[in-house]
């Protein structure tokens, strides 16, 4: 279990669980090859994702210029256990599989992998701000007598826009300075079994097919809860009263 060196921001602990939702081939990817990827913000879906990266830098009170971001790597989890969105948004039609792990185990993962010293390991909670709270952080944020560390770098990339709150998101971070020519992934080593502990499967999926799929994942090595989400059955013990009880 990791400890709290990493973790930013409050509202999160590292036995909190979080959750990610992803395509079948990225399940297999996981399983067989046994590795978790992360990749440079500017390549996640909104395009205000690399707020760094696409923001000017104001250096004193006229030079400007830019703050590169390619070293940076992340991905998305979510605190959310029911969210009929997360499963639209991130699923290809029902090919959907919610992925289950904690905080710890996530961040205890990349931390064991990464020998250099100059690799900066996070994971937090995103914080979604009104488009004027964006617009001071930006201009508070950075702007600190002693300089910047690798946490304040890490901070930058926990707030969002107010439209994505629904999203609940958990983060994960590397900052990976001499990795040379790294490219946009960041691929690492992982077992498994030690960290997913739960493969939900998507709840359109008819129940035949789901132990089809289930057999698939278990002759992959995965030896962890399988289940089927059940976000579209109706309420156990639901009925229509009709006129007054009598």
């Amino acid at each position: 279990m990791a400890d709290l060196v990493g973790i930013i921001g409050t509202g999160i602990t590292p036995r909190t669980q979080i959750y990610r939702t992803v395509t079948f081939k990225r399940l297999v990817e996981l399983l067989t090859l046994k590795r978790n990827v992360l990749v440079r913000p500017r390549k996640w879906p909104d395009t205000f994702e690399d707020l760094l990266g696409q923001s000017i830098l104001r250096i004193g009170s006229r030079d400007r210029g830019t703050f590169s971001t390619e070293h940076i790597y992340g991905q998305c989890w979510t605190l959310n256990t029911v969210s009929d969105a997360i499963w639209q948004i991130y699923s290809e039609g029902k090919d959907g599989f919610r992925l289950r792990t904690n905080v710890g185990k996530l961040l205890g993962s990349l931390k064991s992998q990464v020998a250099d010293p100059d690799i900066n390991c996070h994971i937090g909670r995103v914080r979604y701000l009104r488009d004027h709270e964006l617009v001071d952080f930006g201009k508070t944020h950075f702007a600190q007598p002693e300089g910047y560390d690798s946490d304040v770098v890490a901070e930058a990339f926990m707030v969002k826009r107010r439209a994505f709150d629904h999203e609940k998101e958990v983060r994960i971070l590397c900052q990976a300075p001499n990795v040379g020519e790294q490219g946009d992934l960041f691929p690492y080593t992982l077992e498994p079994n030690e960290i997913i502990d739960q493969i939900l499967v998507h709840p359109l999926v008819p129940y035949a097919d789901f132990k089809r799929t289930k057999q698939e994942i278990r002759e992959m090595g995965f030896a962890g809860e399988i289940k089927r989400s059940l976000l579209y059955k109706k309420p156990e013990g639901f009925e229509i009263q009709w006129g007054p009880r009598i």
